[in-house]
């Protein structure tokens, strides 16, 4: 196991939260794009709510896949640099 070199403090804490909170907020936000189709959608017919919720299917896949793609980018391109 590593040992910390110091402990983490609430300046830490603050810091880190400064710079999640924008991502937790796009995230929300995506899935509440979903709720809000579904919701609008519901009362249409039972075919408009499936292919929202394929919709929502395959949008939340394809950008999961980017994120993943991303986020492995990371660490080649910050060595690269």
């Amino acid at each position: 196991m590593i040992a910390l070199k110091h402990k983490p403090t609430r300046a830490d804490f603050r810091a880190l939260l400064r710079l999640a909170g924008p991502l937790v907020l796009i995230h929300v936000g995506t899935m509440l794009m979903g709720v809000v189709d579904t919701v609008m959608v519901g009362r249409v017919s039972p075919a408009a709510l499936a292919s929202v919720a394929l919709g929502n299917m395959y949008f939340f896949a394809i950008s999961i896949f980017g994120m993943g793609v991303l986020f492995a980018l990371d660490p080649i391109v910050a060595q690269a640099l």
